[in-house]
């Protein structure tokens, strides 16, 4: 960890900078830890704190200008392919779509201090067609707040981050493996339940083919449901003929005047 200081010490904001690029394009490289240790860099006048700030800025707004104008050009399949990557899929489509629809581009001032929903804020901005000048004030609203908190604890508690590096540095890789232990440990059992969940919702999915012929059939004994959310189906106004439009949290109150003995099938993004 001294290599840590000493590395952000001598690269400086070029260091910094390049680590913000690539966790807001997508890479799992948290640039938080790097903005406490620039902190205390700053507050020992290593680094200038104006010049750090710009280039995180300009940084952030490079990577998020690029998802924004996939989100502009490729709608919600941008989204889907995001949360597809995520280990709760379900729940990264739920509250992006939640928050964007209740919140707009206000989501973008907190959006950096959530994960996940970082990551998915800006497309979706660009899939509903923001004004780009108003997404670009919005995000580098955001940007210098999250940037700057964590410079900002870095700064203040300057003694203590010098305490902790030198933790670290005494027990050196052994910290450093159990962190990844544990960490490791953690995806493995997300993966495991995200798995199961699959499992068993394949039991009792619908094919196309068998809905529409379900719906030709025209018995009455299918109800199909459409669940998307509010920002999905403003992206893609198409739908299955005849279904109920519900939010996943209208369910209960929108199906309980449907007889029980008719099947309900559910679509979702």
């Amino acid at each position: 960890m001294d290599g840590l200081t000493s590395a952000v010490a001598r690269s400086g904001v070029l260091l910094v900078a390049g680590n913000v690029f690539l966790e807001q394009l997508g890479l799992p490289i948290p640039a938080m830890p790097l903005f406490v240790v620039a902190g205390a860099l700053v507050v020992r006048e290593s680094l200038s704190g104006p010049q750090l700030l710009l280039s995180v800025l300009l940084a952030a707004l490079a990577a998020d200008t690029i998802w924004f104008l996939l989100g502009r050009k490729y709608g919600w399949h941008v989204l889907r392919l995001l949360c597809g990557l995520s280990l709760s899929a379900d729940t990264c489509v739920k509250q992006t779509s939640a928050t964007y629809d209740r919140l707009g581009l206000r989501t973008l001032l907190f959006a950096k201090f959530v994960p996940g929903l970082s990551a998915v804020s800006v497309p979706v901005a660009g899939a509903l067609k923001a004004p780009y000048l108003r997404f670009l004030a919005y995000d580098a609203a955001g940007t210098l707040l999250w940037a700057g908190a964590g410079i900002g604890l870095g700064a203040v508690f300057h003694e203590q981050v010098d305490a902790v590096l030198a933790f670290l540095r005494r027990f050196g890789a052994g910290a450093l493996g159990l962190l990844a232990a544990a960490l490791a440990v953690y995806l493995a059992a997300r993966l495991w339940r995200r798995q199961q969940t699959l499992r068993t919702l394949r039991m009792s999915r619908l094919t196309p083919q068998n809905l529409a012929e379900r719906l030709l059939a025209a018995d009455g004994s299918l109800v199909v449901v459409d669940v998307r959310s509010r920002l999905s189906r403003r992206d893609d106004p198409r739908k299955i003929p005849g279904a109920l439009v519900a939010d996943l949290g209208e369910i209960d109150s929108r199906l309980r005047d449907i007889p029980f003995d008719k099947d309900v099938a559910l679509y979702c993004t």
